[in-house]
């Protein structure tokens, strides 16, 4: 017998022994009917009930009120966000005179305040005359204070579950802490929010100390693909920038995403919560107390220094005064540490606990010139790493550049981690190749100090010769080799 049918059968039974016990019931005259109770229809006041929802979105969200940006597309797939200014386009817009003015440093601006009937179009994702309405808030306060942290996760190494593994790893971080957060997908599906709110406007150099904090105990259980993270906090300034408005921040529930469950918040299986609303108010936002006091805790423990500050430290000094400060942990590791070489560094992340990976991953990053350029010229570092990451992920390894040898041994030497070399390295072609000629003492000197290592960098001033040192090396190593060169003249020269 099939289960489908024993369930049948024992349905009959019981529906037969259902039917014997009412008789008798009703044979003894024992009234068993129970009585109906009509449950009043519950009378939901629409209105109203808009009315909560848009209180909530404003509450939550939209920090400053004087000034909202909003969304804009052209025809030829240029897109973006603009403030919105009651004298756009007006006469005195620089704008209609062509003139290159930004628009907050145009003295002819009139910001238009962020009201519940620009929340309200932005829920509804259409404005008056039917058109798409998205609208962004800027985080900074105008006393540099905020009332939300956003961490922004986005697909930006190509991998389609990277930035979803990193976003339920920070959301699993905060519930450890005891941190309500938010997880919202993104407009385009394609990245997400981590929100976290608090009670009261904090000042935003403590909301992003506290951030920086929260990922470096994180980086002490979970692998980190990116350390640009650490700059995808939103708000991404300290303090409010002379004369500018401060980062913009997309809002979520934005009305046309939403019908494609884009723009919503979503659990840890990225489904959509079924009640928006509900999930929002019930969110338990964190007071100045317990931010002060997870800062205190998280600061002292270990001396936990956050390698973001520490790096924008270095970027200060002079360049003669600049030291790397790196420090493994030597319990992080599993027997003697693996270093294979081949076309790069490989390391097996099996081998080492995410702590001290995270920190030889650091080897590899350095700050990236171009952002500072454009920050100090007060323009937009979006899409401007502060970092640029030369390390790598393939499949369960972490790659480094070959040229980081010396320091990552150094830096195992110093922890008195015990480690071996696999040599996988394409030993190359043998060629019969002379040098004929001399060189000079400069030159031989430096051949001499290149040919006692593996790799190197030489560097040396127009007019050394350093295209005659090259063919001395090749002619010395008897292999063949690339060369790669930056202009047309040094390819002709060589």
């Amino acid at each position: 017998m099939t289960e489908l049918e024993w369930l049948r059968q024992e349905n009959r039974r019981l529906a037969k022994e259902n039917l014997y016990l009412r008789t008798m019931l009703n044979e003894h005259g024992i009234a068993w009917q129970e009585k109906l109770e009509v449950q009043p229809v519950a009378v939901i006041d629409k209105k109203a009930e808009e009315q909560r929802r848009i209180n909530l979105f404003m509450k939550l969200f939209v920090a400053r009120r004087d000034v909202y940006a909003k969304r804009w597309e052209t025809t030829e797939g240029r897109k973006g966000y603009s403030p919105v200014c009651a004298n756009f386009w007006q006469d005195v817009c620089p704008k209609r005179l062509r003139k290159p003015v930004k628009c907050h440093a145009c003295s002819a601006h009139k910001w238009q305040p962020f009201n519940e009937h620009v929340a309200r179009q932005h829920l509804l994702g259409t404005d008056e005359n039917a058109k798409s309405f998205v609208a962004g808030t800027y985080a900074l306060l105008e006393d540099s204070t905020c009332k939300f942290l956003v961490f922004d996760f986005d697909d930006h190494d190509g991998s389609a579950c990277n930035w979803q593994d990193e976003a339920l790893g920070l959301r699993k971080l905060c519930h450890t802490y005891g941190i309500d957060s938010a997880l919202e997908r993104s407009r385009s599906g394609n990245g997400a929010h981590v929100w976290l709110f608090f009670a009261q406007p904090i000042p935003a150099k403590t909301a992003r100390l506290f951030g920086r904090l929260l990922l470096e105990k994180g980086a002490e259980v979970m692998h980190q693909t990116d350390f640009n993270t650490f700059d995808r906090m939103l708000p991404n300034q300290d303090e409010m920038p002379a004369g500018g408005l401060g980062n913009l921040i997309a809002l979520p529930l934005q009305g046309l995403p939403r019908k494609q469950h884009n723009s919503v918040f979503v659990n840890e299986h990225w489904q959509a919560v079924d009640d928006q609303w509900v999930y929002l108010s019930n969110i338990k936002p964190l007071t100045a107390d317990f931010v002060a006091e997870k800062i205190k805790a998280w600061g002292e423990s270990k001396a936990v220094v956050v390698e973001e500050e520490r790096a924008d430290y270095i970027d200060r000094l002079k360049p003669w005064e600049r030291k790397r400060v790196l420090s493994l942990e030597a319990k992080d590791f599993v027997g003697k540490l693996q270093i294979i070489l081949a076309n790069c560094i490989y390391i097996s992340k099996a081998t080492v606990k995410p702590r001290s990976l995270n920190r030889i991953k650091q080897l590899a990053t350095f700050s990236n010139p171009q952002f500072y350029k454009m920050q100090a010229m007060h323009y937009s570092t979006k899409q401007i790493p502060r970092r640029i990451q030369c390390f790598r992920e393939v499949d369960d390894y972490v790659t480094l550049p070959r040229g980081l040898l010396f320091d990552l041994t150094a830096l195992l030497s110093e922890t008195k981690v015990p480690f071996v070399f696999e040599d996988c390295r394409n030993q190359g072609n043998a060629i019969k190749v002379y040098f004929k000629g001399k060189l000079q003492s400069g030159q031989q000197e430096a051949a001499d100090a290149m040919l006692a290592y593996d790799g190197g960098i030489l560097g040396a001033a127009t007019g050394f010769g350093k295209t005659v040192l090259g063919t001395y090396l090749i002619a010395s190593r008897k292999v063949n080799t690339l060369i790669l060169v930056h202009n047309r003249e040094l390819m002709r020269q060589w």
